[in-house]
C-alpha cells in the first residue's frame, strides 16, 4: 500500500499509544473518506479478465478504468495485487443492530369492570404493537459487531426490530465505525411483523395475534378516513393523536412492505392471506420451508430473506463408508490372503462344533437358566446369557440406572431406525436447498443473519454453493439482489456513481480458501491481515489454567503505559474468552474490548480489536504461561503499520 504523502512516524506512535490506554489526538473522526485509487484489481473470475483501477472520490466510485490510464495525483493508492473486487455483502435482516423495546400496552382508559358486559374491543390495547418505533433512532450496533461484520465482507446491514406483532421499521446502515447519524443510509425500509408479542395478557396465542393485527389495520383505516375528512373540512369526529396508527399509513398505501417472520409453510400461508385481506405487501423473513410455497411466492412477487436456520446437520445414513476389503481384493497376493481366510474359517467352524459338544455334556441342572431361555428373556428384562448360576431368573440383571448392557458387558448404543434417520436427513437437505428451489422458480431472495453472526451466514452460503446453488445466484443474493429486495439504489454493484462499498478477496469469496484483504465502506478502507501466525494446536498441558484476572504491563519505547486488566475464562479444550480493560489517560474512562484466543500446551495467544474513529487497531498477545505468570510479544497493527512490544502479565491469586 502506498500513500502520497506518506504517513509520519508520530501517527504510528500515537495510534499505538491509544491501544495501550492512551488516546489519539483526533478531535473528531472524519465524516468523508479521503480519495483513493485501488489498483490493480480484477472484477471477474474469468482467466482473461483485464486488470482495472477503481477511483474513489467522496465515498463513491468515480470511475473504473483499465490499468495504465492516467490516475489522480496525490491520492492514496491501495495495492490491489490483482485480487478479486466484488460488491460488499448485504445482511438483509439482522436483530443485532437495535434493541426492540417492549410496547406500552395500555394506551386507552382502564376498562370499567362494574359497567355492563363488554361487547367491543378495547380502543387501544397495544400489546405487541409499536409500528411507530424506528430502528434508525435506536441503533445499537457496537464496535465489536461492526468489526465482526466487516471481517466477513459485509458493508451493509438491515438493522431490524423483531419479536412483536408489529415491531416498527428497519434501517439500512453501514458497518464502518461512524456515529449513528452517519451510519444510516435508509432510515425506513420495512415494517416488521411476527406472530409473537411480549408482556402479559391478551393476545398470547396465534388466534389472538391475528385478531390483534386485524383490529389494528381496521383502526388505521378508520383513522386515515377521519383524518382525510377533517382535512377536507367535512363533519365527523376529530381523529385521535395516535402515532402507531399514523405509522401504518405508508403500509396501507403499499408504499412500505411488511417483512413477516415465518419459517414454516403454514405461517407463510397466513401472512399471504392477511396481506390480501388487509391490503399490504409482504416479504418473508426466515423461510425454512419457503420452498414448499415457491410457485405462490413467485406468482405474487413476494421476496424471501432467508436466515438459513437449518439446525445441526444430521449424518447421511446412506453415505458410503470406506471398504478396506475392496482395496485388499486388488492386491497381487489377494488369492493367498483368501486361502488363509478360508483356512481360518474352517478352524473356527471346528472350534464351534467342539463348543456345541461341550455344551451337550454340561446340560443345565434343574433351577438353572438355559442358554435358549436367556436369549428369549432378554427383551423382557430377564438375565442375559452368562448370568451367575443360582440367581433369581424373575429379577433383571443389575445394571447402572438408565444403561443397558450386551452379553459381553458392553453398553448398548441406541441407534434410530434407518427410516427415521433418512427422514431427518431429507428434511435438513430440503432446508439447505431452499434457496436453490426459490431461485429456480424466480423468487427474489436475499440472506440475513437474524440473531446469528455474519461469519456463520457466509459459511452457510458457501455450503449451499458446494451443494449446487449456482455461484452467481448466491453472490447476487448477497449483493445486488439484496439491494433490490430492500428497495435501495446506488448500491450492490461495481458501477460509477454507486457508493464505494466493495471488497478485495484473494479468491472466489464463496470458496473456503478465499481470504478478505480489503473492505471499503462509504469509501473508508479497512485492511485485513493475510499473514496470520499458524494456529495453536493441541490441548493445554496438565495443570495449565489461564482463567482468572490478569494484570498486564506493556513495555513501551516512548513512555510508561498504565497496566491493563484481562478477565479470562478458559475451557478444558483451551478456548479462551474474556475482556480487556484499559484506561484512557485523557479522560480516565475505561476502554473495553472483547478477547478471544486459546491455550495450547503452555502457549497462550489472545486477540482484541479497537475502533477509534475511522481507525481500526488489531492487537495480538502471544506468550508463554509459567504458573501465574505470562510473558511474550504484543503485536499492534493498523493503517499506520505494525509495531511489536514486550509484555508481562501476572494472575491475581484466587
Amino acid at each position: 500500500m502506498k500513500f502520497l504523502p506518506s504517513l509520519s512516524s508520530p501517527t504510528s506512535s500515537a495510534a499505538c499509544a491509544v491501544l495501550l490506554s492512551a488516546s489519539i489526538a483526533f478531535p473528531q473522526a472524519p465524516r468523508t473518506a479521503e480519495p483513493c485509487v485501488v489498483t490493480p484489481v480484477k472484477t471477474s473470475l474469468a482467466a482473461d479478465a483485464p486488470s482495472v483501477s477503481i477511483v474513489v472520490e467522496h465515498g463513491r466510485i468515480a470511475r473504473i478504468v483499465p490499468v495504465g490510464d492516467p490516475l489522480p495525483a496525490a491520492v492514496r493508492v491501495i495495492d490491489g495485487k490483482d485480487q478479486l473486487a466484488v460488491p460488499a455483502f448485504v445482511d438483509a435482516a439482522s436483530w443485532s443492530g437495535c434493541v426492540t423495546p417492549e410496547p406500552r400496552i395500555d394506551q386507552d382508559l382502564p376498562t370499567d369492570l362494574e359497567a355492563d358486559v363488554q361487547v367491543d374491543m378495547r380502543a387501544a390495547n397495544r400489546k405487541g404493537i409499536e409500528p411507530a418505533f424506528r430502528a434508525a433512532g435506536a441503533l445499537d450496533f457496537t464496535p465489536d459487531e461492526q468489526s465482526a461484520w466487516r471481517e466477513a465482507g459485509f458493508g451493509l446491514v438491515l438493522a431490524a426490530p423483531h419479536g412483536q406483532i408489529l415491531g416498527g421499521t428497519s434501517a439500512l446502515i453501514v458497518t464502518r465505525a461512524a456515529a449513528s447519524r452517519d451510519a444510516v443510509l435508509i432510515p425506513e425500509v420495512f415494517a416488521h411483523a411476527a406472530f409473537a408479542a411480549t408482556g402479559p395478557g391478551y393476545p398470547s396465542t396465534l388466534m389472538g395475534y391475528t385478531a390483534q393485527l386485524r383490529q389494528l389495520f381496521l383502526d388505521a383505516q378508520h383513522h386515515d378516513e377521519l383524518a382525510a375528512r377533517a382535512l377536507a373540512g367535512r363533519p365527523g369526529p376529530r381523529p385521535a393523536f395516535d402515532p402507531e396508527l399514523e405509522a401504518l399509513a405508508p403500509v396501507l398505501r403499499r408504499e412500505r412492505r411488511v417483512a413477516c417472520e415465518a419459517q414454516v409453510a403454514r405461517d407463510i400461508d397466513r401472512w399471504l392471506a392477511l396481506g390480501d385481506e388487509l391490503g399490504f405487501d409482504v416479504a418473508i423473513v426466515g423461510g425454512n420451508q419457503a420452498f414448499e410455497r415457491a410457485e405462490v411466492l413467485a406468482a405474487k412477487r413476494v421476496p424471501v430473506i432467508l436466515t438459513l436456520e437449518w439446525g445441526d446437520e444430521p449424518d447421511d445414513p446412506d453415505a458410503k463408508k470406506p471398504d478396506a476389503t475392496k482395496d485388499d481384493a486388488t492386491k497381487p497376493d489377494a488369492k493367498k490372503d483368501d486361502a488363509t481366510k478360508d483356512d481360518a474359517t474352517k478352524d473356527d467352524a471346528t472350534k464351534d462344533e467342539a463348543k456345541k459338544d461341550e455344551a451337550k455334556k454340561d446340560e443345565a441342572k434343574p433351577g438353572d437358566v438355559k442358554a435358549g431361555d436367556a436369549k428369549a428373556g432378554e427383551a423382557q428384562g430377564e438375565p442375559a446369557k452368562g448370568a451367575e448360576v443360582g440367581t433369581d431368573a424373575s429379577k433383571p440383571a443389575e445394571t447402572p440406572t438408565g444403561a443397558a448392557t450386551q452379553p459381553d458387558g458392553k453398553r448398548y448404543e441406541y441407534e434410530e431406525p434407518l427410516g427415521v434417520r433418512r427422514a431427518k436427513r431429507a428434511r435438513w437437505v430440503e432446508r439447505r436447498d431452499c434457496a436453490k428451489v426459490l431461485a429456480e422458480k424466480g423468487v427474489r431472495i436475499a440472506f440475513g443473519t437474524a440473531g446469528g453472526n455474519a461469519s456463520d451466514l457466509l459459511g452457510k452460503v458457501r455450503k449451499m454453493v458446494e451443494a449446487g446453488l449456482p455461484r452467481d445466484v448466491a453472490l447476487r443474493a448477497l449483493s445486488s439482489g439484496a439491494v433490490e429486495v430492500l428497495g435501495a439504489s446506488k448500491l450492490g454493484a461495481l458501477e460509477p456513481g454507486n457508493d464505494a462499498d466493495f471488497a478485495l478477496w484473494t479468491a472466489d469469496p464463496l470458496s473456503k480458501d478465499a481470504r478478505l484483504a480489503w473492505l471499503l465502506v462509504d469509501g473508508f478502507a479497512h485492511e485485513f491481515d493475510l499473514t496470520e501466525a499458524p494456529p495453536l494446536e493441541g490441548a493445554p498441558d496438565e495443570g495449565v489454567d489461564a482463567s482468572g484476572v490478569w494484570t498486564v504491563d506493556v513495555k513501551s519505547p516512548d513512555a510508561p503505559m498504565p497496566p491493563q486488566k484481562l478477565d479470562l475464562e478458559m475451557k478444558p479444550d483451551g478456548t479462551v474468552t474474556g475482556t480487556l480493560t484499559a484506561t484512557n489517560p485523557m479522560d480516565q474512562q475505561p476502554m473495553i474490548s472483547k478477547l478471544t484466543g486459546r491455550v495450547a500446551k503452555k502457549q497462550m495467544r489472545l486477540s482484541a480489536k479497537f475502533d477509534l474513529g475511522e481507525l481500526q487497531i488489531d492487537a495480538e498477545y502471544d506468550g508463554e504461561l509459567a504458573g501465574d505468570s505470562w510473558s511474550g510479544t504484543l503485536s499492534v497493527k493498523g493503517s499506520f503499520g505494525e509495531q511489536k512490544l514486550e509484555f508481562k502479565g501476572t494472575k491475581k491469586p484466587q
